[in-house]
């Protein structure tokens, strides 16, 4: 897992909002951060160009791109369409295959 600050920081957001935070426990959401930093890769994208509806979405795109690596996302329709970047259904179906 290819990692920075930002992205960290937006899923402690985003693990923290209402909709999830009566359902994740604190402890949990620090446990998953040090696994990710612990087992992760952490890089600092050179930032894009490229048009974002949401700017927080950039990271991630930029990151994924610069470092090569996938992209996995259930938000596929934010990001621009390229082979990297994937729904998670299709990438456990393309690492079964290899």
């Amino acid at each position: 897992m290819v990692y920075n600050t930002t992205i960290l920081l937006e899923y402690v957001d985003v693990m923290n909002r209402p909709k999830f935070k009566n359902n994740i426990d604190h402890d949990l959401i620090l446990n998953f951060v040090n696994t990710i930093m612990n087992i992760g890769l952490a890089f600092d994208p050179i930032p894009s160009t490229k048009p974002f509806a949401d700017e927080s979405d950039r990271i991630f795109y930029d990151t994924a791109k610069n470092s090569d690596s996938f992209l996995i996302t259930g938000n596929i329709r934010h990001f621009p369409k390229e082979p990297f970047i994937m729904l998670p259904g299709d990438f456990l179906k393309q690492v079964r295959e290899v």
